[in-house]
């Protein structure tokens, strides 16, 4: 049976997004651009994404983080991380549980169009503060006042990151 290695998909998805995500659990690679958002949380147990190592999250949805925990919370094997957020980040809930890929596997975050609202400032905490084998983590900003989120984030992330704001 042919396996999917890799995917990049654009999502316009209203109902039952998990039955899409399900086809999608065998990919090693996955770029997934999402345009709408699911209100609804998405089911722990619908799809594992045991083989996922590389992710990468466009959204044009500001309530992308539903999409990105259940993603994390089934990818153990997750090492590079890629956000793309044009709308930025309305509301943020810290999961429960940290997720296995971020205390044992993750070691590239890239955070593209970081606004350095406060919702994102706590889920830039959240991942920096639980990434312990986070090797690098970039964050590209057009904000006029990086150096003070560079500062505000850097003093999370651990001594053995790489730590850039561009």
């Amino acid at each position: 049976m042919p396996k999917l290695v890799k995917a990049s998909v654009s999502v316009v998805c209203e109902s039952q997004p998990e039955m899409f995500l399900g086809c999608l659990a065998s990919t090693q690679s996955l770029s997934l651009c999402s345009l709408t958002s699911s209100q609804t949380p998405y089911p722990s147990d619908a799809t594992s994404f045991l083989s996922l190592e590389h992710l990468e999250i466009c959204s044009c949805s500001s309530d992308w983080w539903n999409l990105l925990t259940f993603i994390l919370n089934d990818a153990p094997r997750l090492r590079v991380l890629k956000l793309n957020l044009r709308d930025g980040m309305v509301s943020w809930n810290q999961p429960s549980s940290v997720p296995e890929c971020l205390s044992s596997h993750l070691e590239i975050l890239e955070w593209r169009q970081y606004k350095g609202t406060e919702t994102e400032i706590e889920a830039a905490k959240y991942i920096l503060a639980n990434g312990s084998r986070l090797k690098k983590a970039t964050f590209y900003s057009e904000s006029a006042e990086k150096r003070g989120m560079l500062k505000e984030l850097e003093c999370v992330a651990r001594d053995s990151c790489t730590f850039v704001f561009e």
